[in-house]
């Protein structure tokens, strides 16, 4: 049952990023900004100012977010998947392995946090719609990572699902 998973997973994988080419300029640049030195600079610029400016919010909210990069990245060393063998792949200036996406994770917990702080100092509507905005883009950055050929598709889920976790972590610390 597992190895048939995993050949659905290497299938639906394979079909998104063998179509259409035209939007791919677009999903690089959308990529380019959940790249694991940007999360991770992020980060700590939130740690930072958050210390600065005794925003604890925003202190919290890029400790959670450190924490929950360093899980991904650990887990990829224990976890040992080797990307898809595409050009994108074979293009990349660092090579690391697949899974989880990391790209999926710091979006999710860098972005959706910083998505957090921001929404819980607005008004309702504008706190929901700058939610929604994060949300959008947390999605089109998994989207991208399988589109491009640079994981399968149970990377990106799982990404997601780690930085959810490290998300929810972090709202239900009281920030």
């Amino acid at each position: 049952m597992f190895k048939k998973l995993i050949r659905r997973d290497h299938h639906i994988s394979h079909r998104i990023a063998s179509s259409s080419r035209r939007p791919q300029k677009l999903f690089v640049v959308i990529s380019l900004l959940a790249i694991p030195e940007i999360t991770f600079s992020l980060s700590g610029l939130y740690i930072i100012v958050g210390v600065a400016t005794t925003n604890l919010s925003l202190r919290d909210a890029g400790l959670f977010a450190l924490g929950t990069l360093c899980v991904g990245s650990i887990t990829k060393l224990l976890v040992r998947r080797v990307r898809p063998d595409t050009t994108y792949v074979q293009s990349m200036r660092t090579h690391t392995f697949s899974f989880p996406s990391g790209h999926s994770t710091g979006s999710m917990v860098v972005y959706g946090s910083f998505a957090w702080v921001i929404a819980s100092e607005l008004p309702l509507l504008l706190g929901t719609l700058t939610l929604l905005t994060a949300g959008v883009y947390i999605f089109l950055v998994g989207v991208s990572r399988v589109y491009l050929g640079a994981h399968y598709v149970s990377d990106v889920i799982a990404g997601w699902l780690l930085g959810a976790a490290g998300l929810l972590l972090y709202i239900l610390s009281g920030n």
